[in-house]
Formats: structure tokens, sequence, C-alpha cells
């Protein structure tokens, strides 16, 4: 990452603190070819959402998988960030950022991303996501938010990838008694920690049973990928728009510190452009 994207994410973080009350207005789908990579210095159409605390999320110098920085995303107890205005405001325990446009239906993306995680992250029989990619529900159909349809989470030490989909147009009710069917892809007990993993997803998003996640995985000093989720079949809500990606931190509010640090993302259609494409071969 140089100069350049640590000041724009600089001035990202400071604008989302002032204008979070209005979300974030993604209107817009991908393009063909929707390429973010923090080592080129693009870092247009993300935004945040955490406390705003001095240490929610920081450029960070020492522990970098490439480049000379990286992002570190850490969350207390306490840091409720808030969606909405007063007392009706949403509140959510979460450090993340994400992209503000959409993947496509019926189409293939590969994802890749490189996640640090310190020690000091404290293994809990609670709900810690360590990046999603959310579906955005159809509000003016009367559409609720819901889970994500692919997921990694971390519980009880237990690092699992999870996905869900529904070919329902519009799914009403209590959002904790969705419908949507879902499956894990990669379950196994513990994660690396104080070194580097580098991941690799190939995801073609599809509600109607063409869907593909395909997910490669290399913990340093290893230089080799493994293949560890191979899923075909349903993937994601029968919505108007696709998914779009969020990395950070999102949990229970518990009595103990989170830390977490995120290098490398990019999301492409053109595989050949990965920075980690010995993954596929």
């Amino acid at each position: 990452m140089n100069l350049k994207a640590l000041c724009l994410l600089i001035t990202l973080w400071t604008v989302s603190a002032t204008a979070s009350a209005s979300w974030f207005n993604k209107t817009e789908r991908a393009p063909a070819i929707k390429k973010v990579d923090f080592l080129a210095g693009v870092f247009k159409n993300f935004a945040t959402s955490n406390a705003s605390r001095p240490y929610s999320l920081q450029v960070e110098k020492n522990i970098v998988r490439t480049g000379s920085s990286s992002l570190r995303f850490e969350i207390r107890q306490g840091d409720i960030w808030k969606r909405g205005r007063g007392k009706e405001g949403h509140g959510t325990y979460r450090v993340e950022v994400q992209e503000e446009t959409y993947a496509k239906f019926e189409t293939d993306y590969w994802y890749e991303f490189s996640i640090w995680m310190p020690n000091l992250l404290v293994e809990r029989d609670t709900r810690l996501v360590i990046g999603q990619w959310h579906g955005e529900a159809d509000a003016n159909q009367g559409e609720f938010g819901r889970n994500p349809p692919l997921v990694q989470r971390f519980r009880n030490g237990r690092f699992t990838i999870q996905l869900r989909w529904n070919e329902n147009k519009v799914q009403t009710g209590d959002q904790l008694k969705d419908d949507s069917k879902r499956i894990d892809i990669f379950s196994e007990q513990g994660f690396p920690r104080n070194t580097w993993v580098d991941f690799v997803y190939h995801v073609k998003w599809s509600w109607k049973g063409q869907g593909i996640v395909q997910v490669y995985r290399r913990i340093l000093p290893d230089q080799t990928f493994q293949q560890i989720a191979n899923y075909r079949g349903p993937v994601g809500y029968n919505d108007d728009l696709g998914p779009y990606f969020k990395f950070g931190l999102y949990r229970d509010d518990v009595p103990f510190t989170d830390v977490i640090y995120f290098d490398n993302y990019q999301r492409t259609q053109e595989p050949q452009k990965l920075l980690f494409r010995e993954a596929l071969h």
C-alpha cells in the first residue's frame, strides 16, 4: 500500500465517523472487471463501520505481508457501531472495511487476501466473524437483513467457512429464523497464530444452483497452497444485487480485546492477475 492509499484510507475512516447514520449508499453493480488492490494504491469504493476509536482501524507498518503496510483492526468491550439515529439505531460490535460495489450473479470472481491472527485473540463460545460476503436485502420489497451467504467464522477455537442460499425472491419474518439453507464447506480446530495465512477464493454467485466456492490456503512459511474447499451448487440469495465483501472483525460484546491484521485484498474476474495466482496451479 503506497502513500496515496494511506491518505485515502485515513480520509475514508474520518468521513465514516460522521456519516454512518446514512449507511453506505451502494447503488452500482460491479463492472465487468472490478479490482481493488492495496499494493497498487487503489482504495476507492470502500467504506468503514466501527466505533471510531483511535485504535479501531489503523495502518500497520510492522506486521506486513507484502509491500510496506497492512490494515490493523481492533475492537474492545463496549465498542458499538450504530447504524441509524438515536434510540432507533441498530447497534453492532464490529470494525470492518467493505466494498461499496456488488458482484454479479452467474459470474466467476477470484478474491484474495492475507490474515494475521495474533495470540492475544481469545477463543470463546460466542460469535466472531473474520471476513464475510454479505447480501443486499431487497428492502423496497419488504425484505430484511440476513446472515451472510459466505462467511469465515471462529468459535470455540474452530475456524469454519459456511455458505447459505435461498431461491425465494423475498424473505420475510424474524431474521433469526430465516429459511435459508446452509452448509459448512470447511471446518477445522484452530487457526494459525502469529503468521500470515494467504487465502484465494474462486466464487460464482448463483442461487439457481450453478454456484462455485473453491478455497485455497497457504500458511507461511510454507510456500505451497492447499485446496481446502471445493463446493458446487447454489450459493447466495435471490436478490436484485449481488454480494459484497467485508473484512475485519464482527462479534458479540465480550469482556476482552480482539486484534487482527489484513493485507493484499483483491477481487478480480481475471485469475491471471492475482498476486497469489500460483494457488490455482
